[in-house]
């Protein structure tokens, strides 16, 4: 049986979505993000999720991007009618963004790419202390979608977000904390500690 690449769970009042390809290191897929955007228009239509937080599975990876290995090559009718001819990850970012609740990204890991995308459109981000993260796309010979780059500037304002789109640097940690790209660094154990 093929295992669910999004875990949804739900407690209470709060919606947990876990990126579910540690293999991958939870990179995104089309099929990955369609399912984030259906999940928050749903639960956007309702008032029983008051929080949504993103986590990747394992203890390595927050989402190391977007899985180009996964582009389709044809046109596939479903995933183009769920589209509705927009682009996936911008999609999904938006729905992100603009959900009515706080959204939180708790990074226990690498975070690049799309997953740094992802990060940088919830409203608290919250990450291991020796996280390594960072916007490959100039590495790569890639440019980045425009509302890509608009989330980056609002998020860590011109100065920085001109910086990790052109260097395509990896920031650590403290880096990271201190250019306000994460809002709280917790040491790799914190979840064991919470349960002591």
């Amino acid at each position: 049986m093929e295992e669910k690449m999004l875990l949804v769970e739900e407690k209470g009042h709060i919606g947990t979505l876990i990126i579910n390809r540690p293999a991958k290191r939870n990179s995104l897929t089309p099929d990955t993000l369609v399912e984030i955007y259906q999940v928050l228009q749903e639960w956007s239509k309702g008032n029983d999720i008051r929080v949504v937080i993103f986590r990747g599975a394992g203890d390595k990876a927050f989402c190391a991007g977007y899985d180009i290995g996964t582009i389709p090559t044809k046109v596939n009718p479903d995933l183009q009618e769920r589209l509705k001819g927009g682009n996936i990850v911008e999609i999904a970012m938006e729905a992100v963004k603009d959900f009515p609740y706080p959204t939180i990204a708790m990074m226990n890991g690498y975070t690049f790419g799309a997953g740094f995308n992802l990060a940088m459109v919830c409203d608290i981000r919250i990450a291991v202390d020796d996280i390594r993260m960072g916007m490959p796309a100039a590495k790569l010979g890639v440019v980045y979608h425009p509302e890509g780059i608009k989330q980056y500037i609002h998020a860590l304002g011109f100065s920085t977000a001109r910086e990790v789109l052109f260097t395509a640097k990896t920031y650590k940690g403290p880096e990271a904390k201190e250019k306000g790209m994460v809002d709280y660094l917790v040491p790799q154990d914190w979840e064991q500690r919470l349960n002591e």
